[in-house]
């Protein structure tokens, strides 16, 4: 973890972990650029009403009239638990599939500059210029920087030395015309 004192770069460098893959799954699935928050909302509403209503239905017509809460309760449980698993399972799902990663243990090295940004591991080294990137989404364990919509490198915060040479960064990006969305 470190980061250059100048105040022309910055660096940053992390282990490939568990825990950096489960960050970064959880990201993603909170940021996933393919889906506006939106339509993803109103799928995860509709789909469990339209499955349900159907039951839902001839059951009120056959049992009674009372039973119609159920019509309404029984999509709104599958909803919440939905909306509160879905995260948390592409986590687990990722600490689980961490140990066949071909980079688990790996170190990371980032160095940007005004213009630039090198990534560094023991087999790869990558270069691209910060107008390169699509958008830039900030949260708080760390940075997507997305090259394609469906394309993102994580950058995990605790691989800085500090919250000024993350902003330092983005404000490079959003220097070169990328696009930010904090969350």
């Amino acid at each position: 973890m470190s980061t250059s004192d100048s105040t022309n770069e910055v660096r940053a460098s992390w282990e490939i972990t568990a825990d950096t893959l489960a960050d970064r799954a959880f990201a993603l699935n909170l940021h996933d650029a393919g889906l506006s928050q939106v339509r993803r909302l109103s799928l995860v509403l509709l789909v469990p009403w339209l499955l349900f209503l159907p039951y839902g239905l001839s059951f009120v017509k056959t049992n009674a009239p009372k039973a119609a809460p159920l019509l309404i309760l029984v999509p709104i449980v599958l909803v919440l638990a939905r909306l509160v698993t879905r995260p948390h399972f592409h986590a687990w799902r990722a600490r689980r599939q961490a140990s066949k990663h071909p980079h688990l243990g790996a170190r990371t090295e980032l160095h940007a500059t005004e213009e630039r940004l090198t990534l560094q591991t023991a087999d790869v080294r990558s270069k691209a210029s910060l107008s390169s990137y699509r958008k830039v989404v900030v949260g708080r364990r760390g940075l997507l920087l997305y090259v394609q919509p469906n394309v993102a490198t994580w950058f995990p915060r605790a691989g800085f030395e500090s919250d000024e040479a993350v902003e330092r960064l983005v404000a490079w990006l959003v220097g070169v015309g990328v696009g930010v969305e904090r969350g």
